[in-house]
């Protein structure tokens, strides 16, 4: 099953169901429609066969909207029944289990993801006030307290690198395993932010725990990659990043580290697969969202890397003109500048983005784009800042 993330990225856009399905890998897609009118909704459903483009099951449903997730339900066993598929017990409960029944609350926490996923400080932000009103309407809501640690422990490593960030990400993954202590996700979080009180080896057991829970969470295996990257732990990095990469094959930040990797490794010819095959999946990417600054600036590296310098300079530019005052957007804007050779730029930007809060030192220490930079005056002084 393709993993909400690549599956949402089409939403809203127009391309027709054999597209969509090659870009996602898959045989079968569901579309379909909500449509909320006062206290009722009406939801229509309809499962394709993408070979023969014809319908396998279609319904409607007019609902009350407190009764939507017993529609969703509906949903799950005509999809089951409809593709002939056997399943286990775990995979009946799995169906059957719902994070909340309150409905206000499922809608704030969609919110919420839609804002952490652009990846920028201020989105981080309003994802975790997003989570918070879930919690408002549900108290006992894992997956929102999981979403509030993972925006916490993001806006560590991308511009707020504060002690409490570090504490508020611990606190809110450590209450979502305590509310459900069987959520893949509440793991992952947990993990992450172990991995930023450098709790490595117990941050290892929960994404280990996490991914034997939901082996197609593709968090579970970006965040653990980013964790063995942020030590140094290069060939493990690269074993979870394809992993994440397989999970979600529309995922574009997986490939380019793994050429990161790769390239560091002296494993040259797996890293310029990997390095094409990101910018093939930026390009894919910026198709629908064409002022995404975290597309362009992993897709402008991707270039770089392959000897598209024009390319990789042009989209650098263009991913600083889209957030200027994000310190992600200046330390990765940085990094591809260094491929080009432009190290001047690439230091002032570092310095940049120290200064509006970057301070993961030891993601700087670990980084291989950054890895020409280490005997620079300049960056020692910036890792010496942030000791």
């Amino acid at each position: 099953v393709s993993s909400r993330t690549s599956s949402f990225a089409f939403k809203g856009k127009d391309f027709d169901i054999p597209t969509v399905a090659k870009r996602l890998n898959v045989g079968t897609v569901l579309e379909g429609s909500v449509r909320k009118a006062g206290d009722r909704v009406r939801l229509t459903a309809q499962l394709i066969d993408t070979q023969s483009d014809s319908h396998l099951w279609s319904e409607t449903y007019d609902r009350e909207l407190k009764d939507v997730f017993g529609s969703q339900d509906d949903i799950a066993q005509s999809i089951v029944e409809a593709l002939e598929v056997t399943l286990t017990p775990k995979e009946r409960r799995a169906i059957q289990y719902v994070a909340t029944s309150n409905a206000l609350a499922y809608d704030f926490y969609l919110r919420g993801r839609k804002f952490f996923y652009s990846m920028t400080k201020r989105n981080f932000h309003h994802a975790v006030r997003l989570y918070n009103q879930a919690i408002e309407q549900d108290p006992n809501y894992a997956l929102a307290y999981a979403g509030i640690a993972d925006a916490h422990s993001l806006l560590y490593q991308y511009g707020e690198s504060t002690p409490e960030n570090a504490a508020m990400a611990n606190e809110a993954s450590s209450k979502a395993i305590e509310l459900d202590p069987d959520s893949a996700e509440a793991h992952a979080s947990y993990g992450m932010a172990l991995s930023l009180n450098k709790r490595h080896e117990e941050a290892e057991r929960e994404f280990e725990l996490a991914i034997l829970l939901n082996p197609a969470l593709f968090e579970a295996h970006y965040f653990y990659a980013r964790d063995c990257l942020a030590q140094g732990k290069f060939e493990k990095a690269a074993r979870f990043f394809s992993a994440a990469a397989e999970v979600n094959p529309a995922d574009y930040q997986s490939p380019v580290f793994l050429s990161q990797i790769y390239f560091e490794l002296g494993r040259n010819q797996e890293g310029m697969a990997s390095a094409l095959s990101a910018a093939k999946a930026v390009e894919r990417h910026l198709e629908l969202h064409p002022d995404d600054a975290r597309a362009l600036y992993l897709g402008a590296y991707s270039h770089a890397k392959v000897g598209n310098e024009s390319i990789a300079h042009d989209w650098a530019t263009r991913a600083l003109d889209a957030d200027r005052n994000e310190p992600a957007v200046a330390y990765n804007v940085a990094c591809v500048f260094v491929m080009l050779e432009e190290r001047e730029k690439a230091l002032e930007l570092l310095e940049l983005a120290v200064e509006m809060g970057f301070g993961y030192r030891e993601w700087l220490l670990n980084d291989p784009s950054l890895s020409s930079l280490h005997d620079e005056p300049r960056f020692k002084k910036l890792i010496d800042r942030l000791s």
